[in-house]
């Protein structure tokens, strides 16, 4: 006779569900335009995992998180802006979409949601040049 909680139940099938989106994530990213980008001061990565997309998110405590459904169904695209020097510690966050193949940025957030200084929207600027994406205006929250 085997006892089982609805708690380990449901962590079971959480477990699976995550491993299940992580699996997609891989195959998903793998036909992702390659957008990294670097300057003398900041880097552009996409997240390895989506495990990184929410951990973004608590460490700045903004809502990129909530988004892993929405890169899932690519509606949604998430890249990581970094300082050179600290490459692994999370900085700023961009999301973008794409309309009619073109890429759009629609936000770019740090810690706590905070705007962009003048030095990471030259950066995301030159980024956009490069690919050709459109900025609108990137400080909003959506």
């Amino acid at each position: 006779f085997i006892t089982i909680t609805y708690g380990e139940c449901y962590n079971k099938k959480e477990s699976q569900t995550s491993q299940e989106k992580e699996e997609k994530y891989k195959f998903i990213k793998q036909r992702y335009k390659d957008l990294s980008y670097k300057d003398n001061d900041f880097t552009i990565i996409y997240p390895n995992t989506l495990s990184d997309v929410k951990l973004e998110g608590l460490i700045l405590h903004h809502c990129v998180g909530s988004y892993v459904d929405r890169i899932l169904d690519m509606t949604a695209y998430i890249m990581f802006i970094r300082k050179n020097e600290d490459i692994n510690t999370p900085y700023f966050t961009l999301h973008y979409i794409l309309e009619n193949n073109k890429i759009v940025i629609k936000q770019v957030h740090g810690k706590y949601n905070c705007n962009t200084s003048d030095k990471i929207l030259n950066f995301v600027k030159s980024w956009a040049n490069k690919f050709g994406a459109k900025l609108e205006d990137i400080n909003k929250c959506i």
